[in-house]
């Protein structure tokens, strides 16, 4: 009732022109939220929240007003808040726990050639948080600021075509067409900032619809943004424990090559699978094929050989319902929440993380946003530093 209740408060003062009472109204619904993260998840389902109808527009309608009149530094930082305590909400409320534990950390603090940038999806708008630091002894974080005036029913159309002919190989002019568009409203902005800060690595919190493109494919006319940058995507900085990784790497691979049928499904073979898991392992990686890809079997290789990169090989599924994100396994099914459960019993097992948990052959559903919250939250709640996955069936012959 609180949150509610401050949620209407903040409305009718911004409708009145007390943007400062606004916002602190605002903020204090968004607190309420937060502490009742454990309980929204929990409740009954015939008492639960609508999360799009009655959570998610408390947040976006900060961030709105945070950035609708020249914001100030402060106001920067309070929006790119605004939109990280959102992500955190929102894979609380697709996972239906509120497990996430997170320690916020500033870009600075973490990687001085990174530089992050922030998307916020408005009704009408598209607005775009750059945050920096200054490469100082003692860094200092900074933001600049880009709303691009686009309703967001066009943006998440050109999105979704994008997204088609990204799968087509006769779309290659299209797809630079509307990389460009995305990229002008993203980077080019920013193309001043960049220029003098120079960083080595962009990092995406990406909102809405954008989660389902992948960002090294922007193009700016005449390279894509690959070419020019290492690329990352985060759910966001307070979602993740970042830390160096461990250079000498060593391998555990697995994976599913033949016919199967399970739970009255069919996946067809995938022949390149023993290629590709013998193609970057050495000879004392292990490798668990077919009939050995199990979980006790991939959990006990886990555990015995402390593997800093786990590649995985196989079917998979990322859907807007958890129970239905799975990956295939010999047999099997298993479960993101399983899944999630079976890397945590190596945490508790070895000390050293997985450096890069490498997803092939899986894919997204597609066009639905909510699809994508699978995958953001692979990457936070298995405790590997890394991910790398697919976002459309692919090949198999392509994928190796």
């Amino acid at each position: 009732m609180a949150y509610r209740w401050q949620w209407q408060l903040g409305r009718i003062y911004r409708q009145q022109g007390e943007r400062t009472k606004a916002i602190a109204s605002y903020q204090a619904a968004i607190a309420n939220l937060d502490d009742l993260r454990g309980d929204l998840v929990v409740l009954a389902r015939e008492v639960q929240f609508n999360f799009q109808e009655q959570i998610e527009p408390v947040y976006r309608e900060l961030a709105d007003l945070l950035l609708a009149e020249s914001p100030t530094e402060t106001e920067l930082e309070m929006a790119r808040n605004v939109i990280e305590a959102l992500q955190v909400a929102e894979l609380d409320n697709y996972f239906q726990d509120a497990c996430l534990t997170f320690e916020p950390r500033s870009i600075e603090q973490i990687d001085q050639n990174a530089a992050v940038i922030y998307t916020i999806v408005l009704p009408e708008r598209l607005e775009v948080i750059l945050a920096t630091s200054d490469n100082q002894p003692q860094p200092q974080r900074m933001f600049a600021h880009h709303a691009q005036t686009i309703p967001q029913a066009e943006l998440e159309e050109k999105v979704q075509r994008f997204r088609q002919y990204i799968t087509e190989p006769d779309r290659t002019r299209e797809v630079e067409q509307l990389s460009k568009q995305i990229y002008d409203w993203l980077i080019e902005p920013f193309a001043t900032e960049l220029n003098l800060k120079q960083p080595q690595t962009l990092v995406f919190v990406l909102d809405g619809m954008l989660q389902t493109i992948p960002m090294s494919v922007l193009y700016d006319g005449k390279k894509y943004l690959i070419e020019k940058y290492a690329i990352a995507l985060i759910p966001g900085l307070r979602l993740l424990n970042p830390q160096e990784i461990d250079r000498s790497s060593s391998f555990l691979a697995g994976g599913v090559s033949k016919f199967l049928q399970v739970d009255n499904q069919s996946f067809h073979a995938l022949n390149y699978v023993p290629q590709e898991l013998t193609h970057f392992t050495n000879l004392d990686s292990q490798i668990l094929l077919n009939e050995e890809f199990t979980p006790q079997n991939l959990l006990q290789q886990l555990n015995k050989t402390s593997a800093t990169v786990v590649h995985l090989a196989t079917h998979g599924q990322f859907s807007p319902n958890p129970q239905k994100t799975f990956l295939l396994m010999w047999q099997k099914l298993l479960t993101i929440q399983e899944f999630s459960t079976l890397l945590q019993s190596r945490i508790r097992a070895i000390a050293n993380p997985i450096d890069l948990l490498i997803l092939s052959a899986c894919e997204t559903a597609t066009g639905d946003r909510r699809a994508a919250l699978g995958l953001a939250g692979i990457a936070v709640r298995n405790g590997s530093l890394s991910t790398l996955a697919t976002l459309w069936q692919v090949n198999d012959e392509s994928t190796t």
